[in-house]
């Protein structure tokens, strides 16, 4: 019995041990709790831009789920209300004790939003800020949209090869007359030329009125129209425009460089009534560049959160954007310790040269110099058969 009692003597700190290590374990390695996330959604827009919403929240929590990571959204649908976007950031940031935000939405309210980020700290991601002054924001300001450099760089030497002329029609929205500004600039640098530039204020246009700006832009003779327009075009007046450009000629080329909304697309889509069938020869052919496909994804997503009526990742599907976004504030906050977590440690990991991040389609992808995504770019054009994008590179 001594010796029994001995050697349990002499066991109990090794038990001891691993008792404190079974217990401690589990504690020391799982997350202590949810990361906090600000998201900003363009709902506050209105009922259309309701799917875009959708799509940004459950791409994050995509991410969120692929990468294991808990995160607790604290959600905002003003990602366009540029007035009252510094008093939200920082309700966000100080009440609310978000560590990094996915947003804002529209790129002047990105702009407006960067004095009260950089100010506090607090990285912000832009899911869908297009203009081009976001990529000087400051070293808070990121995003993971297309950046016009590289959609339109691919797209103006694209219609370069194919048109001496063009006519450009731009509205007044940020995005669109920074992105006509810059495409016509690399469209006569790839050896084409602009005959005709012309502007309309949105407010002052209706579907009945936007024909004559149309006509202004077709009397220049050009071989094709380019159009630099954004979602602030409702699609009754994008359908607009482009009836009007196939009114004068149904075959004429047409460039959309933010691409067409898809209730667009349906609106001119014509249904043979002996087949039940529709086709889309109104918007057949029309040109964009846009981040390329993933069509495994869209399908992976859809069955996840079966929301197959949003659109896909070729047609600005906004989870793809809000996937990457939380992707990268989930790598940066693993890499800087989720303990008293500070949106610096955030910032000084997703401004690293070296720090790579999970994107939607697989693969690993990285923030330039200024913050900007780098992602791949693809020339495409609408299947007049179905009116879907397909991929011409």
């Amino acid at each position: 019995m001594a010796n029994v009692a001995s050697a349990w003597r002499g066991m109990r700190p090794v038990l001891l041990m691993v008792m404190i290590a079974a217990l401690s374990g589990p504690t020391v390695l799982a997350q202590p709790s949810p990361l906090k996330v600000g998201m900003f959604t363009p709902f506050g827009l209105g009922p259309t831009f309701g799917p875009d919403s959708v799509g940004q929240i459950n791409g994050a929590y995509m991410a969120a789920l692929d990468r294991g990571y808990k995160v607790e959204l604290v959600t905002s649908p003003n990602g366009c209300d540029t007035g009252g976007i510094a008093a939200e950031i920082e309700k966000m940031i100080m009440e609310d004790k978000v560590s990094a935000i996915i947003g804002p939405v529209c790129s002047g309210t990105t702009l407006a939003a960067a004095e009260t980020v950089n100010r506090l700290k607090i990285p912000t991601i832009s899911a869908l800020s297009g203009a081009i002054a976001v990529s000087q924001a400051g070293p808070y300001v990121y995003r993971t949209y297309v950046t016009p450099s590289g959609i339109l760089g691919a797209l103006m030497t694209e219609v370069a090869s194919k048109y001496g002329t063009i006519a450009t029609i731009t509205d007044d929205s940020l995005q669109g007359m920074d992105w006509s500004k810059l495409g016509s600039e690399l469209y006569t640098k790839a050896g084409g030329k602009v005959l005709a530039a012309v502007d309309f204020v949105t407010a002052e246009q209706t579907p009945d009125t936007i024909g004559a700006v149309v006509k202004r832009a077709m009397d220049s003779m050009p071989d094709a129209i380019a159009i630099f327009a954004t979602d602030s075009l409702e699609p009754d007046m994008e359908a607009a425009l482009i009836k009007a450009v196939r009114a004068a000629n149904p075959a004429f080329p047409l460039v959309m460089a933010s691409g067409v909304d898809a209730q667009t697309v349906e609106m001119l889509g014509m249904t043979d009534p002996a087949t039940n069938t529709t086709s889309y020869e109104m918007v057949g052919g029309i040109m964009k560049a846009a981040d390329k496909a993933y069509g495994k994804w869209d399908a992976r997503f859809n069955s996840m959160f079966g929301l197959s009526f949003l659109l896909d990742s070729a047609n600005n599907g906004q989870q793809a954007y809000a996937y990457d976004a939380m992707s990268a504030i989930i790598r940066a906050a693993q890499k800087s310790g989720h303990r008293k977590l500070k949106g610096s440690d955030l910032n000084k990991v997703l401004s690293s040269k070296s720090f790579e991040f999970e994107r939607y389609g697989g693969g690993l992808t990285k923030f330039d110099a200024n913050g900007d995504e780098i992602r791949g770019v693809s020339i495409q054009e609408i299947d007049p058969a179905t009116g879907m994008w397909m991929e011409m590179n």
